[in-house]
């Protein structure tokens, strides 16, 4: 079994709805991609052939190894990747072979009118109390065990993407790790 030293958070800059956007973030992982459009395999090709650059190819699986989101109002915990497997959500800091990546589905961006569509803001309680659920059980099942003593708070191991990727702002300008953390840690 492996385990991980850390968890990464990331938010999918996606509304919310009423359909498994998981399905469709594992469908755009898989598929050949340029500049965030699906190509067919044949469009790919030609474009590569024509010397286009910026194409990306399919990933083996979705980049995240959990994904949280709410369908008709219910929130889902959904396994992705394998967690045996090295992720493909965070190059930056090498935490795709460190950290396990978690997505939660959804725009938590601050709103803004010109920029962020609608839905966009803080993720709600629920949702947190949902992603702090999950933590402490990737710990409590050992699959998640930062590589410190007895001393350390494991919550100290949880981070947004922004900060290993600089130029980002997932999970999102409206996301409050340290609210995350203060919710998380009354269930260790």
């Amino acid at each position: 079994m492996r385990t991980w030293e850390s968890i990464v958070l990331h938010h999918s800059l996606t509304r919310d709805g009423k359909v498994v956007d998981a399905e469709a973030i594992r469908r755009f992982h898989k598929s050949w991609r340029l500049g965030g459009m699906i190509l067919t395999p044949e469009e790919a090709h030609r474009k590569l052939g024509e010397g286009v650059r910026g194409i990306i190819g399919p990933w083996k699986d979705i980049g995240y190894h959990w994904l949280i989101e709410r369908v008709g109002g219910v929130l889902h915990t959904i396994e992705g990747r394998s967690m045996e497997l090295d992720g493909a959500h965070c190059k930056e800091g090498n935490m795709n072979h460190h950290a396990l990546g978690i997505c939660l589905v959804g725009n938590y961006n601050k709103t803004d009118e010109t920029r962020e569509p609608p839905g966009s803001g803080p993720p709600d309680r629920e949702l947190l109390i949902a992603l702090g659920h999950l933590i402490v059980r990737l710990h409590d099942d050992g699959r998640w065990t930062p590589p410190t003593d007895k001393s350390y708070n494991i919550l100290d191991y949880v981070h947004g993407h922004r900060e290993y990727a600089t130029y980002k702002l997932c999970p999102g300008s409206a996301f409050d790790i340290a609210g995350l953390k203060e919710v998380t840690y009354k269930f260790i």
